[in-house]
């Protein structure tokens, strides 16, 4: 299997921002021959009849989507947050955006925290001194609050 293009991570998303909101259920009908997806609010929004020898086939099916779909969100991040870059990045346009910004001070051959100022066209420590960065990283994204307290 071929690696996702981030244009199909885009099209996943998109696709699951169109789907019925909520985390959908799956059920198999007991007294008739089919199974349902329901989510909240919008009751079943997709059912199916089987067929003699479709028994143990349907109930998997409907499971899996709906489990995918519940899924899906966590997924999507997980991949995005993957892909972020680790290899740092000459300085260029896109790291002058008045985000913080992970920056190696090639003058002070260290790694800071820095973001660069549009109006002094300067950049600056999270201390307020200047530094003159060579390469960029960005700069993880907050942690889940129980990884913050150090809980697992």
């Amino acid at each position: 299997m071929q690696r996702l293009t981030d244009n199909e991570l885009d099209a996943l998303e998109a696709a699951l921002a169109k789907a019925t909101p909520g985390e959908w259920e799956a059920t198999t009908y007991s007294n008739y021959a089919g199974w349902a997806v329901y989510a909240p609010g919008a009751g079943c929004i997709a059912e199916r009849w089987y067929s003699t020898g479709q028994q143990d086939e349907i109930p998997r099916n409907d499971l899996f989507i709906a489990i995918a779909h519940n899924a899906l969100p966590a997924l999507l991040a997980e991949v995005r947050d993957l892909r972020r870059p680790t290899t740092p990045e000459p300085i260029g346009e896109k790291h002058r955006d008045g985000n913080w910004w992970l920056v190696w001070g090639g003058d002070m051959d260290k790694w800071v925290i820095a973001h660069h100022d549009e109006l002094m066209w300067q950049w600056y420590r999270d201390c307020g001194l200047s530094v003159n960065p060579t390469h960029a990283l960005p700069l993880p994204g907050r942690p889940e609050p129980s990884v913050a307290r150090g809980e697992e």
